[in-house]
């Protein structure tokens, strides 16, 4: 995907995000591996954007404010897109996520809390990140069919 075409490009990114929940969440595994494996296929994703998926990428030079998750960097090692994976709540992974400098911001959840974007909506006012609010992982009810 050329560079320019990054505002294409969130629809399909969450829609491949689902795709990969419906993947991964089938196959029985527990909460600590569906985190290990959504991080590798976000790895791997990244290829699909002409981007380089990097595995816990530091906030800053400086280690100070944590690793995230995956980040995607375009051939020049500049970050473009961040995805943080939780089970649970955790501000820590909100304010990771408006620390770097990237122009997509994906906050993954697959636990129980009803109301998430109401959790996020006062620690991002901006509505800079997008909320993919997967099913909790017990639950094996709820599928996502992606856009067509």
């Amino acid at each position: 995907m050329l560079y320019c075409e990054r505002g294409k490009a969130k629809i399909s990114i969450v829609d491949d995000v689902w795709e990969i929940w419906n993947k991964v969440f089938f196959t029985g595994i527990t909460k600590n591996e569906i985190h290990y494996r959504l991080e590798i296929e976000l790895l791997d994703l990244a290829e699909k954007y002409n981007e380089l998926g990097v595995l816990e990428y530091p906030v800053n030079q400086f280690y100070k404010d944590g690793l995230i998750d995956v980040v995607w960097v375009e051939p020049f090692n500049h970050p473009v897109t961040a995805f943080e994976i939780d089970l649970s709540k955790k501000e820590k992974s909100i304010f990771k996520l408006l620390k770097i400098d990237v122009k997509e911001r994906y906050w993954l959840y697959y636990g129980v809390y009803a109301d998430i974007k109401s959790f996020i909506s006062h620690l991002d006012p901006e509505h800079l990140i997008t909320v993919i609010d997967l099913p909790y992982y017990k639950n094996k009810y709820r599928e996502h069919i992606p856009n067509q």
